[in-house]
C-alpha cells in the first residue's frame, strides 16, 4: 500500500484511545501478541480434552456408572471450549493489539461485548469444575462434620461464581454501556478491582479445597507409597493455586495502563492454564481403573482380572471408601471419633458409585455397625 493510501487509511480511522507521544497508529499491520493466547489455548485445551475423555472412558467403559462430578466436570469442559472460542474472537477484534492501532468502531462494541462473554464463561467454568471436584469429596466420608464442611465450601463457590457472572452481566448502568462507548450517561464498576476481589476468592477456595481431604486421607493405614501417591493427586489441585496466584500478579497492569487489548494477554494466558489445568486435576483421581487395566506397571503391580469376592470385616477411616485398595487404619474411630465398622466386599466388577469416585479401587462398602 502507498504511502498516500496509508495516511487516507489513517484519516479515516480512529483508534481506540489516543497513541503515546511519538506514536503513529497502525491500522493495517500493527504489532499483535494474541497468538500467545491462541496457542496456550490449543496446547493446554487438547490436554485436558485428553484427560476428559479418559474420565468418561473410565467411568463408562469400565465402571459403567456416571456421578454428578462427572456431569460438572464436563460441563467445565465444554465452557473452555467456549472460552477459547471466545479467545479467537477477541483476536479477531484487538486482542494483542494495541489500544491505539485498535479501531474505535471495532473496540466497541464487538470487543468489549466478546469480553464481557468471557469473563462471565471463566466465572462459571471455574465454578463446575470446583463443584466436580466437591462432589468427590462427598464420596469419600459420610462423617457429618466433614460433609457440612464440603457442602459449606460448595455454597461459597456457587455463591461466589455466580454473583461474579452476575456483576460482570450487570457491571454498568444501563447494561449497554459496558460495550458502547457511545453511552456517555448512567455509571459502571470498577472492573480491575472486582477482577481482583474474585481472585482473591478463588485462591482462597483452591486453598481449603487443598486441604479439607488431606487429613482424612492420611489417616488411612495404607503403605507409605500408596498414602502419599493418594494425597499427591488431591495436592496437585495446589498446581491450580499456584497458577492463580499467578494470575493476580498479572491483573495489576490493568488498573494504571489503559492499553488494555495489549497487557491483558498475560492474565488471559493464565485464565486459560488456571482453567484447563483445573479440569486435569479434578480428573486425576479417576483415572486409576484406566492406568489399572492398561498401564498397571505404573501402579506398582501387574493387575488382576479375579471376579471372585474376597470379603474382609476391618475397621477404617472412610466411611464411602474411596477407589483404591482397602488399608486398615490405625484405630476403629474416624476422624471425628466416630466408631465405625464396615464389612468390606472386594471385586473387580465393582459398581458400588460411593467407591468408583477416586482412584478405581474394587472396594464396595457395605456398613454394619454405624
Amino acid at each position: 500500500m502507498s504511502h498516500v493510501a496509508l495516511n487516507v487509511v489513517r484519516q479515516a480511522i480512529v483508534g481506540a484511545i489516543p497513541p503515546p507521544s511519538g506514536v503513529t497508529p497502525n491500522f493495517v499491520n500493527p504489532e499483535y501478541i494474541g497468538h500467545r493466547v491462541l496457542i496456550l489455548n490449543a496446547i493446554f485445551l487438547s490436554l485436558a480434552t485428553i484427560v476428559v475423555g479418559l474420565r468418561i472412558y473410565s467411568r463408562l467403559g469400565i465402571l459403567h456408572n456416571v456421578g454428578i462430578e462427572d456431569y460438572f466436570v464436563i460441563a467445565g469442559w465444554l465452557l473452555s471450549i467456549a472460552f477459547s472460542i471466545v479467545c479467537i474472537l477477541l483476536s479477531k477484534y484487538g486482542l494483542g493489539v494495541h489500544l491505539w492501532d485498535v479501531p474505535l468502531t471495532t473496540f466497541s462494541p464487538y470487543y468489549l461485548k466478546i469480553d464481557l462473554v468471557s469473563a462471565i464463561i471463566y466465572c462459571l467454568c471455574i465454578g463446575f469444575i470446583k463443584l466436580s471436584i466437591l462432589q468427590l469429596y462427598l464420596r469419600i466420608s459420610p462423617e457429618p462434620k466433614f460433609r457440612t464442611a464440603v457442602y459449606l465450601v460448595m455454597a461459597i463457590v456457587i455463591g461466589y461464581n455466580l454473583g461474579s457472572a452476575l456483576v460482570n452481566l450487570f457491571s454498568c448502568n444501563p447494561i449497554a454501556k459496558s460495550w458502547d462507548l457511545s453511552i456517555t450517561s448512567g455509571s459502571c464498576i470498577n472492573r480491575p478491582i472486582f477482577y481482583f476481589a474474585n481472585a482473591g476468592l478463588n485462591i482462597g477456595t483452591d486453598f481449603i479445597m487443598i486441604v479439607l481431604p488431606v487429613p482424612m486421607l492420611w489417616n488411612l493405614r495404607l503403605p507409605m507409597r500408596q498414602k502419599a501417591g493418594l494425597v499427591g493427586i488431591f495436592m496437585a489441585g495446589s498446581f491450580v493455586c499456584i497458577v492463580s496466584i499467578i494470575r493476580l500478579r498479572y491483573l495489576f497492569p490493568l488498573l494504571s495502563d489503559p492499553d488494555t487489548t495489549y497487557v491483558v494477554v498475560p492474565a488471559l494466558i493464565w485464565c486459560t492454564i488456571e482453567i484447563d489445568v483445573g479440569i486435569i486435576c479434578a480428573c486425576l483421581p479417576s483415572l486409576k481403573p484406566v492406568l489399572r487395566r492398561h498401564l498397571p506397571i505404573l501402579l506398582g503391580s501387574s493387575g488382576h482380572n479375579s471376579s471372585r469376592p474376597i470379603r474382609s470385616t476391618r475397621p477404617h477411616t472412610l466411611g464411602y471408601h474411596p477407589d483404591f485398595e482397602l488399608g486398615e487404619v490405625s484405630s476403629n474411630r474416624d476422624l471425628f471419633g466416630k466408631k465405625v465398622v464396615r464389612a468390606t466386599e472386594c471385586s473387580a466388577g465393582l459398581k458400588n458409585e460411593s467407591q468408583e469416585g477416586i482412584v478405581g479401587a474394587d472396594c464396595h462398602d457395605l456398613v454394619e455397625t454405624p
